[in-house]
């Protein structure tokens, strides 16, 4: 018989910091948050995560610590289940009229194929460009109906490089009034696939002091 368990922390992480919850395990969810943050297993790239998430290792790894980051500009507090096993949340339930909005996503049967990252109708790239301010990669402006974005990638080649989204260019070097934003650490590399950019959003990238090295593709919706 399998043998499920986990234990719940609430960490609090400060302004643009990170935290780390030194626990052993393969599975863990968030509770409570009151925004999204950035998880990884120990030393792992850490991936944006939300209320309601969960994340097991791989079949047959384990974990003997994770490290959260909060991006937001004030101090969050999140609860984590962290464990053995699965872990799974049933507590939702709805009552009175749900409102949806409905999102009418390209029909081409290609990128329908399981396995395949599309190659979406526009692109924008930027290689050996200059350093230290942000090249616009989707205008806000065409941005009316939402956009998937078929593939996002940044190198932080030589210095630290941030992605940043929102309805205008940052006017700080690290986006922090951004609506989202990833720093990238020298060496390391951001990369997204098949992402929904709510309409009104933009994209942003720069590296700071030196050249960037970013594409994107991408479909109007």
């Amino acid at each position: 018989m399998s043998k499920r368990r986990y234990a719940v922390h609430k960490v609090t992480i400060g302004a643009n910091q990170s935290e780390k919850v030194t626990i052993r395990g393969n599975v863990v969810a968030c509770i409570e948050a009151p925004t999204a943050f950035l998880l990884g297993f120990e030393d792992d790239t850490p991936s944006l995560f939300y209320q309601g998430f969960s994340v097991k290792a791989d079949e047959g790894e384990t974990f003997d610590y994770i490290r959260v980051e909060n991006e937001a500009n004030a101090p969050i507090e999140i609860t984590l289940a962290v464990g053995f096993g699965d872990i799974r949340d049933s507590r939702l339930s709805l009552t009175g009229v749900l409102q949806a909005n409905v999102i009418n996503f390209p029909v081409v049967a290609e990128k329908d194929k399981p396995g395949i990252v599309p190659l979406g109708e526009h692109s924008a790239s930027f290689t050996a460009a200059g350093g230290n301010f942000f090249h616009n990669l989707i205008n806000p402006s065409v941005n009316v109906n939402g956009i998937i974005i078929r593939q996002l990638s940044m190198i932080a080649y030589g210095n630290w490089s941030v992605l940043a989204f929102d309805t205008v260019s940052p006017a700080t070097a690290y986006a922090n009034a951004s609506k989202f934003r990833r720093v990238v650490a020298i060496g390391d590399s951001a990369e997204y696939h098949n992402m929904y950019l709510e309409a009104g959003l933009g994209v942003w990238a720069k590296q700071l002091t030196n050249q960037l090295y970013a594409s994107i593709n991408y479909d109007i919706l």
